[in-house]
């Protein structure tokens, strides 16, 4: 059995539990941070190569929020996955682990076809719908359909992502995440500056990245010693395959819903933006790009804490369950303060990097600075939902992040926006919906997981 346990897969069951976490989240962190550092280069690239009064650049930030709604399901789905392995995994039940990746992937494939003919047909609709201006509405048009092409390769490697994460490997996605942000950099600079590509050449780099991030995620999967280690079926118990997928879809199902749920909640956002003008449009983008640093440790911590939970979970581990979530809520606020803090000091400069049109570069400070103080707020919200993901209760963070996020967020938007017209109103709409958010998960985490872990 010791040879299926790689060094790079964290057993978090046992020994240093801050060890641990710093372990398996400063990968996430470094590779995140590559991420975002690769998507302002790349809307630093689009503001600067095409000369065309920022519409290119309102093109590719208008189409991040559609390009999430046309995904947000499949996110969710591969965190529902991804739990169900982790569980498995700390219970030490490899040959569930073994049907779980098998039939998880084989889900991915199927619905990422789904996704990617649903997303080109329904592209120019979506695009009329959040109120798109004729300016841009070709510019964005191309870049999405374009982009859609790679969801396939795209959401396989996600879910070979979470399958990685939750064997506690949050390394080996790093290293084919730096990869292909090089690579998206290179090929954004040849498409873009040298064959003057515009749009097309953002996107073509893009889905050119995630084919060879595809193919290095499957490539390592195969080679996983739990593939090649033989079971004897008979003296393991474990689900059936109708099972597992059943397992699965109880556990994504929720986590999906909750995606597409707040996802849609942005686009309509983004609709209220977009009657704004082709200005606040890219700053709104701009902002995007810069509030993705902020977004590192919620991110990165709150997919440590589904993983640390989900592995003890299974092992049985209660107590360390709530000594874990001292320290990842710790560090992640703390770190995400630190952040914004930063990014406060140095808004104007860096939204410099990007647009000096005075327009552009008003609407987008001026977005940092009434929300950059509160993202600390979605960090503590991060992690609780990562805690009920892992124990199995994702009804619970979806039902709280559907209500917030979705419906709380959107009526504050209409009632405030009228009397306002401005940016400022999208703005305190985020900001009132995480302030509602993280009370109602601190009231479900007390009255409904903690007695129950406490219990156990």
């Amino acid at each position: 059995m010791s040879s299926i346990l790689k060094q790079e897969n964290i057993i978090m069951t046992q020994g240093s539990i801050l060890k641990h976490i710093i372990r398996f989240a400063l990968p996430l962190l470094i590779g995140n941070l590559l991420q975002q550092t690769y998507q302002l280069v790349d809307m630093v690239i689009v503001g600067r190569c095409i000369d065309d009064g920022g519409k290119s650049i309102a093109a590719v930030g208008l189409g991040t929020p559609l390009i999430f709604m046309m995904i947000g399901f499949f996110i969710g789905f591969s965190t529902g996955a991804g739990v169900f392995i982790s569980n498995s995994y700390g219970a030490r039940n490899m040959l569930q682990v073994k049907k779980g990746i098998k039939i998880s992937l084989w889900l991915a494939a199927c619905i990422s076809v789904v996704v990617t003919i649903g997303s080109i047909t329904a592209c120019d609709w979506m695009l009329r719908t959040i109120n798109t201006n004729d300016e841009i509405f070709e510019f964005a048009s191309v870049y999405l359909k374009i982009y859609a092409v790679g969801f396939i390769p795209m959401l396989i490697y996600n879910m070979g992502t979470s399958v990685l994460q939750a064997l506690g490997n949050s390394t080996s996605p790093f290293c084919y995440l730096a990869i292909t942000c090089v690579m998206n950099i290179i090929l954004d600079i040849v498409l873009i500056g040298v064959f003057n590509m515009g749009v097309a050449g953002a996107a073509i780099a893009t889905v050119t990245a995630q084919v060879i991030a595809f193919l290095l995620i499957i490539s390592k999967i195969k080679k996983l010693s739990i593939f090649k280690e033989r079971y004897d079926e008979g003296s393991i118990q474990t689900f059936s395959g109708g099972r597992i997928v059943r397992n699965i879809l109880m556990l994504s199902l929720p986590l999906a819903l909750q995606q597409i749920t707040v996802d849609l909640s942005n686009l309509i956002l983004q609709g209220t933006i977009n009657l704004l003008g082709t200005s606040v449009i890219a700053a709104y983008g701009i902002f995007g790009k810069i509030d993705g640093f902020v977004l590192l440790p919620i991110n990165s911590f709150g997919v440590a804490m589904t993983t640390f939970t989900g592995q003890n979970f299974g092992a049985g581990a209660y107590e360390r369950i709530l000594r874990g979530k001292k320290i990842v809520l710790t560090m992640s606020v703390g770190i995400t303060l630190l952040i914004s803090t930063v990014l406060l000091i140095i808004n104007k400069s860096v939204v410099l990097i990007f647009e000096d049109t005075p327009d552009i570069v008003y609407a987008t400070v001026e977005m940092g600075r009434i929300m950059l103080p509160f993202y600390f707020l979605l960090a503590a919200v991060k992690v609780f939902t990562g805690i009920f993901n892992g124990v199995g209760k994702p009804l619970l963070g979806s039902a709280a992040l559907i209500f917030s996020l979705c419906i709380a967020r959107i009526g504050f938007n209409m009632v405030v926006f009228p009397m306002m017209q401005s940016s400022k109103a999208v703005c305190y709409s985020y900001i009132f919906s995480w302030i509602v958010c993280l009370t109602i998960v601190c009231l479900e985490y007390v009255l409904l997981v903690k007695k129950e872990i406490v219990r156990k």
